[in-house]
């Protein structure tokens, strides 16, 4: 089973047509990789199929993949905690 960073890694990795191998916890979304405006909206829309979660602005808002998969994780966990109710 793969990590959520694994997941989000795949997704920004195909979006961008690069090697997922080059993005690490670290990696800057936008200062490193430089996707375009298209291309985030594209990450975003990924980011939201793959974790079947809704992102809204301020979760969307790209840093390092660390933070990303931290806000995935935070909208998983409290997906399930909703289940659950």
């Amino acid at each position: 089973m793969q990590t959520t960073f694994e997941r989000a890694r795949a997704v920004v990795a195909d979006v961008l047509s690069i090697n997922p191998e080059r993005i690490v916890p670290e990696t800057q979304i936008i200062d490193e990789l430089n996707p375009d405006s298209l291309e985030v909206v594209e990450i975003v829309i990924g980011l939201e199929s793959e974790f079947d979660v809704s992102l809204d602005a301020d979760q969307a808002e790209l840093t390092t993949m660390r933070e990303l998969v931290s806000r995935m994780e935070e909208k998983l966990a409290l997906s399930q905690r909703e289940i659950q109710y």
